[in-house]
């Protein structure tokens, strides 16, 4: 295994001695751990220490199904019926999370803004890691020898997402 997805969402947290699942991705340097920064899959207190624990192997995703970017309302994922309230896409049998609304400039800017992690840091997980674990190695940074690949985002001003 080289990667943990939706790393701490649905998973017994980890604890000292416990040896669940996300205890090893915590301890283990060669684990690249995925992360939806939306609040709701994994909460911000929670986020941020997992994130400090696991700089250079830390991913933001998404997670995100076809409500993303929309309003809230009635939509499917998949042939399951899903309710988006406030933004939080839930199952409208369980109330389990159905996937997340969030879109990408999003979880970017909650890590960066609200986490408080730096410019580099957060471009790392938004970019460069995640181009590392599926060997592409000619994005993800702007470097001689890179795709210029770029997104211009403005994020003066901005203190919470």
């Amino acid at each position: 295994a080289t990667l943990i997805t939706h790393f701490s969402n649905g998973m017994p947290k980890p604890a000292t001695g416990a040896g669940t699942i996300a205890e090893v991705g915590i301890n283990n340097p060669k684990l690249a751990l995925e992360f939806i920064l939306d609040g709701h899959h994994i909460n911000d207190e929670d986020a941020r220490s997992y994130l400090n624990s696991a700089k250079k192997r830390s991913i933001v995703i998404t997670d995100a199904m076809s409500a993303a970017g929309s309003t809230d309302g009635d939509y499917k994922i998949g042939e399951l019926p899903v309710t988006v309230a406030d933004g939080v896409a839930r199952l409208k049998s369980n109330g389990s999370l159905a996937g997340s609304t969030l879109t990408m400039d999003r979880a970017f800017l909650h890590m960066h803004s609200h986490l408080n992690f730096s410019l580099e840091e957060t471009v790392n997980a938004a970019s460069l890691i995640p181009a590392e674990i599926i060997g592409l190695s000619n994005v993800g940074k702007i470097s001689v020898g890179y795709k210029a690949d770029l997104l211009s985002l403005n994020i003066s001003g901005i203190t919470h997402v």
